[in-house]
């Protein structure tokens, strides 16, 4: 089968967590003997080029905003950027190239930032059948998070997401398949009436590592200190800086003078990373910066992904999983999917005042349990190999082929 990916980025222009998830599958793909390629932003350096086995075309963002003077208000260039995303006739003309060129069995398209979703239209044309992988909310969303002002929008979109998102919702028509990578990510956009003709799938994303459980320490059984960690972009929106703030509370009050510790993981913007490290003064806290996933995990006892945002579905879930630790999440999102309360982790309210000191300290009372719900978390990560989500992709793949 041959297959043309779409994405806004792919590797090695590495953004977030989409690109890398886009890589294992197309990777598993062409391991599996099918021919795919990609069609991506970005300088090129030939005509085309290969990324292992996968044919990569890259071409710069026809998108409007990338022409506008930077002297422009950001408001107005993010109006412009989000309506030119609608329909971009540059775009346009690269997704002709793309599928001219490579003649795929199907069109798997994925963020479109900068691309526009006027690809669907040039694979519509030619009745080639488009499945679409929602990662975001970019089709929804001006800020693609339904976050603003430091704070979750709520249920109900604003008027201008409204107004921007009508004609990307409109255009969702012509896709043939759609996937969440998590259920509440499909149903938040079903609700809002896209895609009314696609078929609905859910798709975990895929995950590997070669890192074995034994690898991991168990500090609650010799004596070392109980240490909870963070890893990923340290931004306002995943919620490190409320992270600091419940951790400090902990240890000025009910984990006073007890052995513990946070470790932080990931880069941000200086200034608020200054921030952070700021709050964090006389804690023991320690940033790591940027490390190896293994490193990272084989020395924290439970990892916190404490989004703010209705994140889709972290891959430090899987990230954790793999490596036999368990999770502590925010209720928001896809989380609840795959975080179980005294299974595979904890789950706390964002809204409630306490909500997350409570279940840092219920992780920290869990003793007793703790390699049991490590067991069930390593257990659940052998679900996501990147083999099932390539046969899972491959059965919607034959789906559409027959429906088209």
């Amino acid at each position: 089968m041959r297959v043309l990916m779409v994405n806004s980025f792919y590797f090695p222009d590495q953004v977030g967590g989409a690109e890398r998830s886009l890589k294992i599958l197309a990777d598993a793909l062409t391991a599996d003997g099918h021919e795919v390629a990609v069609l991506a932003t970005g300088e090129p350096a030939a005509e085309t080029e290969r990324v292992g086995q996968v044919r990569v075309f890259r071409r710069p963002s026809a998108n409007i905003a990338r022409r506008l003077p930077a002297s422009l208000p950001s408001g107005l260039r993010k109006a412009a950027f989000h309506l030119h995303n609608t329909y971009t006739a540059g775009s346009l003309r690269h997704a002709d190239e793309a599928l001219d060129a490579f003649r795929p069995d199907v069109v798997h398209t994925n963020n479109l930032a900068w691309l526009s979703v006027s690809v669907w239209g040039a694979a519509s044309r030619r009745r080639i059948p488009i499945v679409h992988t929602l990662r975001d909310y970019a089709l929804l969303c001006a800020n693609y998070g339904f976050f603003r002002g430091g704070q979750p929008c709520g249920t109900d979109r604003c008027f201008q997401c409204k107004l921007l998102s009508a004609n990307k919702i409109a255009a969702t028509r012509q896709v043939t398949a759609v996937v969440g990578n998590s259920r509440y990510t499909l149903d938040r956009h079903l609700e809002e009436g896209a895609f009314p003709q696609a078929r609905h799938s859910v798709i975990y994303n895929g995950y590997r590592t070669d890192q074995p459980i034994d690898a991991r320490r168990h500090p609650r059984r010799d004596g070392r200190p109980f240490v909870v960690g963070f890893i990923g972009t340290l931004t306002a929106h995943k919620g490190v800086e409320m992270l600091l703030k419940t951790f400090a509370g902990l240890v000025r009050g009910p984990w006073q003078g007890h052995a513990v510790e946070l470790v932080i993981a990931g880069e941000g913007e200086p200034s608020y990373t200054a921030h952070l490290r700021a709050l964090a003064e006389g804690l023991p806290v320690k940033f790591l910066g940027v490390v190896p996933q293994p490193e990272f995990f084989k020395q924290v006892d439970v990892c916190v992904v404490p989004s703010l945002w209705a994140e889709p579905l972290s891959r430090v879930l899987f990230e954790a999983f793999a490596h036999g630790v368990p999770v502590i999440a925010s209720a928001t999102g896809g989380s609840g999917e795959l975080v179980k309360p005294g299974e595979t982790g904890w789950l706390f309210d964002i809204h409630a005042a306490d909500g997350l000191a409570v279940q840092l300290q219920a992780a920290y009372d869990d003793a007793d349990r703790y390699e049991a719900i490590s067991r069930t978390a390593l257990a659940l990560a052998a679900t996501f190999r990147p083999e099932r989500v390539v046969s899972e992709y491959i059965d919607l793949y034959e789906t559409v082929q027959h429906r088209g």
